[in-house]
């Protein structure tokens, strides 16, 4: 593995800036697994202004999951949808195939007669996606709403540490991931209705060293072959001043690139109904089922083991059904998983909150796309070098006070592109397309999206390990709540100093004694790895008995962006899925279906790698760009569990706290 020493990543994202030199000094090491997603989060700007069709979908209790699924995918958020994309997409591909269509046809003749590893049925009926809160309730849903990628302003660095294949491949990722998005918008003709807006992004610097920095890596980049184009435009620290009206005396200049802002929730409601409307329009409904239960939390995934857990390789190092174990919602049996699902239901008659325990018995493939939350499932990455810690990032919503409370608006900016602050990407901010309307129908001003600050929160912690996004940090939102002002005191006016409402209140005040409003203030949480880039690929777990690592056949995961998801998360999805199928065909041929029916051939894995050129059906554009650092492999898992082992040496209480944690998950962890 690469060295895990960081580059001096100073940049924004979503929730928060990427790791800067606090989040490495200080990501904790030794945090106990995950909670659950709070059953209460705050509302966000998103909620309050959309409402998904899909937001309370199958929520009631009273609706029964179904009683089978193929695969069963964890999260509804980007990762979640996109993964749920590329598995339909893949299983259509299949069917258009003709020996594809005939192994399937007899693939659903089998599997009702023939209980042994033979009958499983590689081309999935009926895929779930689980939700433990509301649609799309997360980190992409309760983020700052940008789309844009960084690796090129850390280019030299990222170089330095894992080569130019990793670098490049890290900038071509997060680049097709971005071109996803637009792309399927501009086919869909979603650009309006998910507010997506290619504005750019204006990323500035304080200090002189950091530009310098950035400067020399766009420099090499281009030397390396990668395309750096007109739109990459630097300024002068006066020039940020007459375009913007930002204070010259904070800044040294500035670089404009590349970047993008959309309404997270909006697409991602689109993104759901088009993997409906694909099956629908194939005509395969018969074939492909999805569907969508929120309100179900996922307690726990673990090895089935009863009379009827008939599979592959059942009581074998990674072969058996997964069984899911869910809270309140009915069973699914069939295939190889065993999840638990969490479902809440108020009382009409008191506040009690009824929980009830049923169990998903049976899916293939569990695709582990919970990103913040994953070592709630998965305990062995609350530590270690593999570790995902929960991180609070704090973002607000911003107005001019009321035109009748005596302030104007006629300087309120008219910004087309997004911001991202000095010092290392601390805050990050761009200013709503349209107006929206208060509750009285009247028209307001457009609102800016502002986040980050997470060093106001310092002395606690920098918001690490915490997952409760039904609070927030009251020094963290004062220092939003100060920030425009500093940092743009021509357009905002500068703040009183000394001012004890700007601690408490939902409003500031300016020297010239005007107001900003602060309608929306809301956390969402994200996953922090020690690399500063995403664990992407398989599962494998360490047995409690005998020590074997073994591999949890099945099961993926793709999680830890470290508050960059959105430019990350659509092509760790898809390389997913293209993993779920690649398994699905090579099942076929290792299953013996190999035959001839209605006059189609069907041929086996090795023809077919020779008539595509050798690279298989599914294996090719996301795992040629993946970055090797993001790929999970055996011997990572293997130097996961040994670094575990030494650090639980050193402390013998936490040895027994994480042996505890790790029996409730899977009977081999």
């Amino acid at each position: 593995m690469a060295n895990s020493t960081l580059p001096n990543c100073n940049s924004a994202s979503n929730l928060t800036c990427t790791l800067t030199d606090h989040d490495r000094s200080t990501l904790p090491s030794h945090l106990p697994p995950c909670e659950p997603p709070h059953p209460h989060p705050l509302p966000t700007y998103w909620s309050d202004k959309f409402t998904s069709p899909f937001q309370h979908h199958n929520a009631e209790v009273t609706t029964p999951l179904p009683s089978k699924a193929e695969v069963v995918i964890v999260g509804s958020g980007m990762t979640g949808l996109w993964a749920l994309l590329g598995v339909v997409e893949g299983v259509l591909e299949r069917r258009r195939r003709p020996s594809a269509g005939a192994r399937s046809r007899t693939r659903r003749n089998d599997v009702q007669e023939v209980g042994s590893s033979s009958s499983i049925r590689s081309t999935p009926r009926k895929v779930i996606v689980l939700e433990a809160r509301d649609f799309a309730s997360g980190a992409t849903s309760r983020n700052g709403g940008h789309l844009t990628g960084l690796p090129l302003l850390h280019f030299s660095n990222w170089r330095k540490l894992v080569g130019i294949q990793d670098t490049k491949r890290m900038v071509r990722l997060e680049a097709s991931s971005i071109e996803l998005i637009k792309g399927l918008c501009r086919r869909e003709g979603w650009g309006e209705e998910v507010d997506l807006v290619e504005g750019g992004n204006v990323h500035l610097f304080d200090t002189v060293e950091e530009m310098e920095s950035v400067r020399n890596s766009l420099d090499e980049a281009r030397r390396c072959g990668l395309e750096v184009g007109p739109e990459y435009q630097w300024l002068t620290a006066e020039e940020v001043h007459q375009l913007y009206g930002a204070s010259p005396t904070h800044l040294v200049g500035a670089v404009r690139i590349p970047g993008n802002t959309l309404y997270p929730l909006k697409f991602l409601t689109k993104l759901y109904q088009h993997c409906l409307d694909r099956i629908k329009d194939e005509g395969a409904e018969e074939e492909l089922e999805v569907e969508l239960f929120t309100g179900c939390c996922v307690e726990k995934v673990e090895e089935g083991r009863g009379e009827g857990d008939v599979g592959v390789g059942v009581g074998k190092a990674g072969g058996g059904r997964w069984r899911v174990l869910t809270t309140g919602k009915g069973v699914v049996q069939w295939c190889v998983p065993f999840l638990a699902l969490s479902r809440e239901r108020k009382s009409s008659q008191n506040s009690l909150t009824e929980r009830k325990t049923d169990f998903l018995h049976y899916s293939g493939y569990v695709l582990h796309c919970t990103n913040a939350y994953a070592s709630y499932l998965i305990p062995s990455l609350a530590q270690g070098p593999l570790r995902i810690v929960p991180t609070r990032g704090q973002v607000v919503s911003v107005l001019p006070t009321d035109q009748e409370q005596g302030a104007s608006t006629s300087v309120w900016p008219r910004w087309s592109n997004s911001f991202s602050s000095p010092q290392g990407g601390e805050e990050y901010y761009f200013q709503r397309p349209y107006p929206d309307s208060d509750q009285h129908g009247k028209q307001q001003p457009r609102s800016i999206i502002l986040g980050g600050s997470r060093s106001a929160a310092s002395e606690t912690g920098y918001e690490y390990g915490l997952s409760d996004d039904s609070r927030v940090n009251e020094k963290v939102g004062s220092r939003l709540r100060a920030y425009l002002r500093e940092q743009f005191p021509e357009v905002f006016g500068e703040v009183e100093m000394g001012s004890a409402s700007m601690l408490t209140s939902k409003r500031t005040t300016t020297a010239q004694g005007g107001t900003l409003r602060f309608p929306h203030e809301w956390t969402g949480i994200m996953g922090f790895t020690q690399t500063n880039q995403p664990i992407v690929g398989p599962l494998y777990a360490r047995s409690v008995v005998d020590g074997e690592v073994r591999l949890l056949k099945g099961q993926y995961i793709s999680a830890g962006y470290s508050g960059h998801g959105m430019p990350r998360a659509p092509g760790c999805g898809k390389w997913i899925a293209e993993r779920v199928m690649r398994e699905m065909d090579e099942e076929d041929t290792v299953h013996g279906m190999v035959e001839v029916e209605e006059g189609w051939e069907i041929i086996g894995a090795d023809d077919e790698e020779q008539e595509s050129g050798g690279s298989g059906a599914y294996e090719g554009t996301w795992d040629a760009i993946l970055p090797n650092l993001w790929k999970l492999t055996e011997q990572r898992w293997r130097d996961h569990f040994r670094e575990m082992d030494d650090a639980m040496q050193r402390s013998g209480s936490e040895e027994r706290g994480m042996r505890g944690s790790q029996s409730r998950w899977c009977s081999v962890q």
